[in-house]
Protein backbone atom coordinates (compact mmCIF):
# COMPACT_ATOMS: atom_id res chain seq x y z
CA UNK A 1 0.00 0.00 0.00
CA UNK A 2 1.23 3.52 -0.83
CA UNK A 3 1.65 5.98 1.65
CA UNK A 4 -0.78 8.41 -0.19
CA UNK A 5 -3.31 5.61 0.53
CA UNK A 6 -4.08 6.39 4.14
CA UNK A 7 -3.84 8.53 7.46
CA UNK A 8 -0.54 8.50 8.91
CA UNK A 9 0.11 9.23 12.95
CA UNK A 10 3.86 10.54 13.63
CA UNK A 11 4.19 9.49 17.32
CA UNK A 12 6.42 10.85 20.07
CA UNK A 13 8.14 9.51 21.51
CA UNK A 14 8.82 6.97 18.71
CA UNK A 15 7.90 3.19 19.08
CA UNK A 16 10.97 2.04 20.53
CA UNK A 17 11.97 5.21 22.23
CA UNK A 18 13.81 4.65 25.78
CA UNK A 19 11.31 7.01 27.37
CA UNK A 20 7.77 6.42 27.26
CA UNK A 21 6.48 9.83 27.30
CA UNK A 22 8.32 13.16 26.64
CA UNK A 23 9.17 15.83 29.16
CA UNK A 24 7.33 19.13 29.10
CA UNK A 25 9.90 20.53 31.26
CA UNK A 26 12.64 21.63 29.09
CA UNK A 27 12.38 24.11 25.87
CA UNK A 28 13.39 21.49 23.01
CA UNK A 29 12.88 19.97 19.89
CA UNK A 30 10.83 16.80 20.85
CA UNK A 31 9.99 15.33 17.23
CA UNK A 32 11.14 15.24 14.23
CA UNK A 33 9.54 13.43 10.84
CA UNK A 34 10.30 13.53 6.80
CA UNK A 35 7.56 13.81 5.25
CA UNK A 36 7.44 11.67 2.06
CA UNK A 37 4.32 12.87 0.08
CA UNK A 38 1.81 15.87 0.43
CA UNK A 39 -0.06 15.65 3.64
CA UNK A 40 -2.14 18.12 5.13
CA UNK A 41 -1.91 17.87 9.53
CA UNK A 42 -5.32 17.98 10.60
CA UNK A 43 -4.87 17.74 14.53
CA UNK A 44 -2.24 16.88 17.02
CA UNK A 45 -3.24 15.01 20.43
CA UNK A 46 -1.27 14.77 23.82
CA UNK A 47 -1.80 12.06 26.07
CA UNK A 48 -1.00 13.54 29.83
CA UNK A 49 1.18 11.53 31.30
CA UNK A 50 2.30 13.86 34.18
CA UNK A 51 0.19 16.65 35.06
CA UNK A 52 2.05 19.83 34.30
CA UNK A 53 2.45 22.13 37.23
CA UNK A 54 2.87 25.93 38.17
CA UNK A 55 2.80 27.25 34.32
CA UNK A 56 1.25 25.88 30.91
CA UNK A 57 3.60 23.71 28.61
CA UNK A 58 3.48 24.89 25.06
CA UNK A 59 3.94 23.22 22.07
CA UNK A 60 4.68 24.54 18.69
CA UNK A 61 4.52 22.78 15.63
CA UNK A 62 6.73 23.42 13.12
CA UNK A 63 7.31 23.00 9.00
CA UNK A 64 10.51 23.23 7.79
CA UNK A 65 11.13 23.51 3.80
CA UNK A 66 14.68 22.12 4.15
CA UNK A 67 15.20 19.00 6.26
CA UNK A 68 17.72 19.86 9.08
CA UNK A 69 17.45 23.61 8.89
CA UNK A 70 15.38 26.55 10.19
CA UNK A 71 15.86 28.94 7.53
CA UNK A 72 12.10 29.68 6.04
CA UNK A 73 10.64 27.18 8.81
CA UNK A 74 7.05 28.20 9.03
CA UNK A 75 5.07 28.19 12.44
CA UNK A 76 2.41 26.17 12.09
CA UNK A 77 0.86 26.56 15.28
CA UNK A 78 0.87 26.04 18.97
CA UNK A 79 -0.75 23.58 21.23
CA UNK A 80 -1.24 24.85 25.29
CA UNK A 81 -1.19 22.06 28.26
CA UNK A 82 -3.22 23.57 30.86
CA UNK A 83 -1.58 23.52 34.38
CA UNK A 84 -3.30 20.34 36.31
CA UNK A 85 -4.61 18.66 33.63
CA UNK A 86 -5.48 15.27 34.70
CA UNK A 87 -3.31 12.54 34.15
CA UNK A 88 -4.88 10.71 31.12
CA UNK A 89 -6.42 13.12 29.51
CA UNK A 90 -5.78 13.49 25.94
CA UNK A 91 -5.61 17.28 24.47
CA UNK A 92 -5.95 18.31 21.00
CA UNK A 93 -5.39 20.94 18.99
CA UNK A 94 -6.54 20.99 15.34
CA UNK A 95 -4.88 22.47 12.49
CA UNK A 96 -5.50 22.67 8.50
CA UNK A 97 -1.40 22.90 7.18
CA UNK A 98 -0.51 21.40 4.33
CA UNK A 99 3.01 19.78 4.09
CA UNK A 100 4.60 19.44 0.73
CA UNK A 101 7.10 16.09 -0.22
CA UNK A 102 10.09 17.16 1.58
CA UNK A 103 9.02 19.01 4.36
CA UNK A 104 10.09 18.12 7.84
CA UNK A 105 7.88 18.43 10.92
CA UNK A 106 9.40 19.76 13.81
CA UNK A 107 7.92 19.95 17.08
CA UNK A 108 9.62 21.78 20.22
CA UNK A 109 8.42 22.47 24.02
CA UNK A 110 8.08 26.32 23.37
CA UNK A 111 7.29 27.15 27.05
CA UNK A 112 8.02 24.83 29.98
CA UNK A 113 6.13 23.57 32.84
CA UNK A 114 7.39 23.30 36.30
CA UNK A 115 6.60 19.13 36.37
CA UNK A 116 4.78 17.69 33.26
CA UNK A 117 4.96 14.96 30.69
CA UNK A 118 2.97 13.77 27.54
CA UNK A 119 2.65 11.55 24.40
CA UNK A 120 1.96 13.23 22.00
CA UNK A 121 0.91 12.03 18.05
CA UNK A 122 0.38 14.20 14.87
CA UNK A 123 -2.32 12.98 12.45
CA UNK A 124 -2.08 13.63 8.88
CA UNK A 125 -4.03 13.14 5.95
CA UNK A 126 -3.25 12.72 1.99
CA UNK A 127 -3.65 15.77 0.99
CA UNK A 128 -6.92 17.13 0.36
CA UNK A 129 -8.79 14.38 2.04
CA UNK A 130 -10.42 15.48 5.93
CA UNK A 131 -10.97 13.38 8.89
CA UNK A 132 -14.56 13.84 7.79
CA UNK A 133 -14.35 11.86 4.59
CA UNK A 134 -11.68 9.64 5.37
CA UNK A 135 -11.91 5.78 5.74
CA UNK A 136 -8.35 4.64 4.75
CA UNK A 137 -5.81 2.56 6.53
CA UNK A 138 -3.37 4.28 8.88
CA UNK A 139 0.34 4.08 8.99
CA UNK A 140 2.01 4.53 12.38
CA UNK A 141 5.35 6.71 11.56
CA UNK A 142 8.23 5.70 13.67
CA UNK A 143 10.50 9.10 14.02
CA UNK A 144 14.16 9.54 15.39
Amino acid sequence: MALDAGKVIVGIPPLGATTASVSLTAAADIGLASIGEPMDLAFVDAEIVTAPTVTAAIVTIFRRITTGSDTGVVTVGTMTIPVGTAIGTTVRRTFNSRFNRGDQLRVAVTTTATAGAALLQCHFYPAGDSMSTFTGSELLVVTS
